[in-house]
């Protein structure tokens, strides 16, 4: 079982995805929330999206875990931005 809290990137070889097209969505009830939990994940997904210099870090308000059954638009919109460049 993989341990989040302590190492939550060790599943990933790369140090840096250079300038790869890279969009890292995060559930806006993380942030609505705000446990320290939810915090240190959003922390973590911004840590995320900096793997790469060609990245963008998208608050999806009004969903949960789900997003692309809450927020379909913000999903789509991430596809369309990474498959236009």
């Amino acid at each position: 079982c993989h341990d989040w809290t302590r190492n939550p990137l060790s599943h990933l070889d790369a140090q840096s995805l250079g300038d790869m097209p890279l969009v890292v969505i995060v559930a806006g009830a993380r942030l609505e929330l705000a446990t320290p939990l939810d915090i240190h994940w959003v922390q973590l997904q911004a840590k995320m999206a900096q793997l790469s210099s060609n990245s963008q870090l998208v608050v999806a308000l009004g969903s949960d875990h789900e997003i692309f059954v809450d927020r379909p638009d913000i999903v789509l919109d991430a596809v369309r931005s990474i498959i236009q460049q």
